[in-house]
This record gives structure tokens, sequence and C-alpha cells, in this order.
């Protein structure tokens, strides 16, 4: 278990000015990030053009900020640690997984892995919230299979970030507006942004296919549907929502 992090604690006295990357540092980033080995090796140039705008926005490094999950911008622990620096009630926090009489209180099954995130704010105290990998997820083969505690502590890190700090303060991996992820238009032309980003000046931009982008489209609206339903089971369970 050298791997899982009992108890993680960080701190942070102020909040940090972090000076965004301009778009040359985003595009060699970028670059390495779509090398074997990384989270954007198999990344689209739609989806890189979505994490390029992303990184701009939040002023996020996409080498250990953000990457893909399911096809989708997804916020890694760096990231969301990154993102409650700055905000100035940001004081630290702390991670650990819930005891077997822990689950038993909080009507959790005994299989499921279940980490509590705590962070410490100047003026609210401190604000707990957990996240959860069950057993079933983690015989799929995906993150949460290959990487459950860390998913875990993801969910919980996120949770309580939202807590914390408010819902708008935080990258999710539905961010994207719902008109870009539907309109074939609009992907389109994020496509067309991307060869003018990434293209070299000698190469020709591959020309643009409306049918694969409207079932690309399709698909990613329906998965999305699908991920916000097991969401809201999740909170059903926790007793999040009613």
């Amino acid at each position: 278990m050298d791997s899982w992090r009992l108890l993680v604690e960080h701190s942070n006295g102020t909040a940090l000015a972090v000076p965004a990357l301009t778009d040359k540092q985003i595009r060699t980033r970028l670059e390495t990030a779509k090398g074997a080995g990384y989270g954007l090796e198999h990344a689209t140039r739609d989806q890189l053009n979505v994490i390029y705008q992303l990184c701009q926005r939040y002023r996020l490094d996409p080498l250990i900020h953000i990457t893909l999950y399911r096809d989708r911008p997804f916020t890694t622990i760096d990231g969301r640690i990154e993102l409650a620096k700055r905000h100035p009630e940001y004081r630290g926090f702390r991670t650990r997984p819930l005891n077997k009489d822990e689950k038993a209180a909080w009507d959790y099954r005994a299989d499921d892995l279940v980490v509590e995130c705590t962070i410490s704010t100047k003026s609210w105290g401190e604000i707990t919230s957990r996240g959860k990998v069950s057993a079933l997820e983690r015989q799929k083969n995906s993150p949460l299979g290959t990487n459950p505690q860390e998913m875990a502590e993801k969910r919980a890190i996120a949770r309580t970030s939202r807590l914390a700090f408010g819902q708008s303060a935080y990258l999710d991996e539905d961010d994207l507006e719902p008109d870009a992820r539907d309109d074939p238009e609009q992907q389109a032309r994020l496509a067309q942004r991307y060869d003018e980003i990434f293209s070299e000046p000698d190469e020709e931009p591959a020309p643009t296919q409306a049918q694969p982008i409207v079932d690309k489209a399709t698909a990613a609206a329906r998965r999305r549907d699908e991920e916000l339903a097991e969401i809201d089971r999740q909170r059903r369970e926790e007793g999040l929502i009613s």
C-alpha cells in the first residue's frame, strides 16, 4: 500500500497568483502530453483544442492539471488543489479512507472504497465531504478499476471544494457549454481553431467533415447524460439530494 496515502495534508497561508501560460508554453506542453505514456496520447484534435481553451481559461498546465477521461476533460487531483490554493479562504486539506465502522455508520457498503476530504479555511473552519468508488466500479477497465484509491480521493476533493468555495470556482468534467458539445458548427470551428494553433506553417489543415462531428457530439451528449444520472444516484445514496 505504498502508493496509498493514508493521510495527505497540505497547507497554504495565502492565495497564490499563478501566472497564465503563454500560447507557446501551452502548445509545448500539449505536444509533450500527446506523447506515449501521457494522458492525451490518444486525444483527437477537437479534444486537444478544448484542453487548450480550458488551460487558458483556468491557468492550468496540461501536463499535470488536466487530462481526458471517457473522452472528456478531467481535472486531476493536482489540478483541483491548484485551483483551491487560489481562493483567499484556503488554508490546506487532508484526506483519509473511512474504516469499516465509519462506513457502517454512514450506511456505505462494506466493500465500498470511501475517502474523506477535509479542507481548512480562514473564516469558515473545516469543511468535510466524502467520495467513493464502489466494488462494481473497481471491476471496470477504467481508472476506477486501475486507480480506485486516487479516483475516490479525487471525488472527495472535488465535492469538498465545491462545498467550500462554490461550484463556479471549479472546473468539472462536464464544464463545456451544451452548445459546444452538441452544435456541429461549433465543433467545426473548434477543429479549425486547433488547426490554426497547432498546424505547422507548411501543413495543409485537414478538411472538416460534418457527419463524424455530429456523431461524436451525439455520443458525447449521451455519455454525459448517463454519467450525470450516475452522479445523481451516488448523491442520493449519500443523502446529498432527495
